[in-house]
């Protein structure tokens, strides 16, 4: 099967945001909640009835897979085109048919021929042709950003909805919402004939049998599994509980869909990318522990009668309503994602065909087992008179919080099984893109590609600072950048991230040839990271003809990292005295880190030959615990004082009584007295197995001058608690 172009790509999303843009909305009236409103204010139909109507609709679903075969052949575009032209002309059928003359039965074979030829169409193809058209780096941000499109235009409508309509719904009324879905299959129409697809070889078109069905039904078993507990974790019937059990008008309970529609849209900005960055499985998981924070607003929701704090009722409704749209539309797109991954272009028709079959079928008995509980659990529990103010109680609401809870929890130990595709993500990692800095590099990563290089250099200090997955991806994106600076910038802030992203990408950027001239920034990241997977490369470097001042980084590289098997060769390098000390230096600080006891004679001889004093102030003050001592006198006065000076202005900056305690070391130190130093030094060591301490008094009696480890062995005795 031939792949679209990326440039075909983009097109089949352009025009699938048009194709779906009003989909929902004539969902929303067709088979959705103003249908459910429609049924019982103008149909008189009972609540048994009309979950009958929800719960029959799907079940027709499974008969589209004996037309799987032939609908393969045609091509998806061509079946969504021809079936949404049958389902206009239902539509038509629906606004022109008097009301009067409606029968529970005429409604229901007019509901389930609409529901079937859309499963056949949509149901079957809509799915198959998103696959397409997308791939696993940007379909969570393209259906975010699909779905923000329709929510929006859903948003609007359902927003109307409360002020067109009153206590309840008119015929008139209905059936000038029913425009909608009429507009929506003619904009379905029209724009799905412009979107690119793969065309499946007919030689190789779908032969589907009891074999072939069982064999895809194990494939998506996890898929699945995770898709009926997200159904389960909802109540479909909730608008149907508001208006029939709970009596609230019909503007408040359309007014609540509008909010939860607002929830799903304002939400819809981030989700796509959070499920791109973080992978679906965390964000599902994320999701739905946020969706626990529903059930105590749900709580102060009463039927209208026994309402005596309107305002809290509506408040409760709302947030619970608002909760539920943020949670359906973060767990929609990680289900989505889902769905996508285990499926693959060649089978997507069969494949997506028996996963909404079977969820749909098991919805259909789920939709009808909420039918019976709302007529059979309608008793309310009575509370004590200081809850019941605030608080109602009844069979339905205990059944909705307990199957959620018990749903969500089932959930999470499915999602535990489902491969991590972002493995250097985690669950933490979803919490922390929901804070404001997150929300800040997700605004300000927007706006990169709009700055000069001075501008995308500051920025990427920023992203820096705010360590979260949308700054992380917008540095690695940076790594791109045709700035010299602005690379730079974006390596090092990635070696400050601790993101193992970082460290991969990073990596990849070290093994590239081309790109030497920023390697020894890139060693320092990988370093910072203590990225061990680039170890190897990292000692070969050391063998290499490349810089003093690569090497050196490569040097603190390893010891940061860890790799003792490359205290050979460290060892080795710390012998290679150039002007500048650098190599060896940075050889001496990494032996330090890796293994200073069977490493200390050849860093204690190495150290009184550094000249400058930058460097021997780095290697005394991370000898300093290693010899049990403090750091603070070099960390103090080493800024502007020579190490000698250093410890006598500490020294002198101590109690008079201390300082005569110990007045014979001082005098040998002020007077650079190093035979009275080593007699001290062996003194003090004596008895000790210590191999560090025993290593530096040996390595004091191989010089007769004064030299750091003299300054050292003074500040032993002097500061030492022993």
């Amino acid at each position: 099967m031939q792949e679209l172009s990326r440039l075909e790509q983009k097109k089949g999303q352009k025009y699938a945001f048009l194709a779906n843009l009003l989909t929902p909305s004539g969902f929303y009236v067709m088979l959705g909640p103003l249908m459910i409103i429609y049924s019982g204010d103008v149909l008189s139909l009972t609540p048994s009835r009309i979950s009958s109507i929800l719960a029959i609709i799907p079940l027709i679903s499974i008969i589209r897979l004996l037309f799987i075969s032939k609908l393969s052949e045609l091509g998806k575009a061509k079946i969504i085109v021809l079936t949404s032209i049958f389902q206009s002309l239902l539509v038509i059928i629906m606004i022109v048919f008097p009301t009067e003359k409606i029968t529970y039965n005429l409604y229901l074979i007019l509901l389930i021929l609409y529901s079937f030829i859309g499963q056949l169409g949509v149901g079957t193809a809509w799915q198959p042709l998103m696959r397409d058209i997308t791939t696993n780096q940007d379909r969570g941000t393209f259906f975010s950003r699909m779905r923000l499109f329709f929510t929006i235009a859903n948003l609007i409508i359902t927003g109307i909805t409360p002020l067109v309509i009153g206590e309840s719904i008119s015929s008139i009324e209905y059936k000038f919402f029913l425009v909608l879905p009429l507009l929506s299959h003619l904009m379905m129409i029209i724009m799905v004939r412009k979107i690119p697809e793969t065309i499946v070889d007919k030689k190789n078109s779908i032969k589907l049998g009891f074999g072939e069905i069982v064999s895809e039904i194990r494939q998506l078993k996890k898929p699945l599994l995770v898709t009926i507990l997200v159904q389960l974790t909802m109540f479909p019937l909730f608008v149907l509980y508001l208006k029939q059990v709970l009596n609230l008008p019909s503007n408040i309970v359309t007014t609540s869909i509008f909010i939860s529609t607002l929830g799903n849209a304002t939400s819809l900005l981030i989700w796509g990318k959070i499920s791109d960055i973080i992978g679906f499985k965390n964000t599902i998981f994320g999701v739905h522990l946020l969706g626990l924070l529903q059930i105590p607003f749900l709580l102060i929701v009463k039927p209208q009668l026994l309402i005596t704090s309107y305002p809290i009722l509506i408040a409760g409704l709302l947030i619970y309503s608002f909760i539920g749209g943020v949670v359906g539309a973060g767990s929609g797109i990680a289900t989505i994602s889902i769905q996508h991954f285990f499926a693959s272009k060649e089978r997507s028709i069969l494949v997506f065909s028996i996963y909404s079959a079977i969820s749909l079928i098991l919805n259909s008995v789920w939709i009808q087992l909420n039918g019976k509980i709302i007529e059979k659990f309608t008793l309310q529990i009575p509370l004590t008179s200081f809850l019941s103010d605030y608080i109602y109680l009844d069979g339905i609401k205990i059944f909705m919080i307990t199957t959620s809870i018990l749903s969500c929890f089932s959930l999470f130990q499915t999602v535990k099984k489902l491969p991590n595709i972002r493995p250097w993500y985690g669950l933490s990692d979803f919490f922390v893109s929901l804070n404001p800095s997150s929300m800040r590099s997700l605004i300000l990563s927007s706006r990169i590609h709009r700055l000069n290089d001075f501008g995308r250099e500051e920025i990427s200090y920023t992203f820096g600072r705010k360590s979260n997955p949308f700054s992380i991806h917008s540095l690695i994106s940076l790594l791109k950048d045709p700035s010299y600076d602005v690379k730079i910038s974006a390596i090092r802030e990635l070696g400050r991230s601790g993101s193992r992203l970082a460290g991969k990408n990073l990596y990849e950027l070290l093994k590239n040839p081309n790109l030497s001239i920023y390697h020894e920034h890139i060693i320092w990241a990988l370093g910072q990271l203590q990225w061990d997977e680039a170890s190897e490369d990292i000692m070969l470097l050391l063998e290499s003809d490349r810089s003093e001042k690569l090497k050196a980084v490569a040097c603190r590289a390893l010891g940061k990292i860890g790799v003792v098997e490359a205290i050979p060769i460290l060892k080795k390098n710390i012998q290679i005295m150039t002007p500048t000390f650098h190599l060896s230096s940075s050889a001496c600080w990494a032996l330090i880190n890796l293994d200073m006891i069977n490493s200390a004679e050849a860093i204690f001889d190495a150290l009184p030959l550094y000249k400058d004093n930058d460097i021997r102030f780095e290697i005394m003050d991370i000898l300093c615990p290693h010899l049990n001592i403090s750091n603070t006198w070099i960390l103090i006065y080493g800024k502007d004082l020579a190490g000698y000076q250093a410890l006598i202005q500490f020294i002198d900056d101590q109690s008079q009584k201390w300082r005569k305690d110990k007045n014979k070391t001082i005098d040998a130190l002020k007077n650079g007295n190093c035979d009275y130093i080593k007699k001290m030094h062996s003194e003090f060591i004596a008895n000790s197995e210590n191999m560090i301490y025993l290593a530096l008094n040996k390595a004091l009696y191989k010089h007769e001058y004064w030299n750091p480890l003299f300054l050292l062995a003074s500040a032993q005795i002097l500061l030492s608690s022993k």
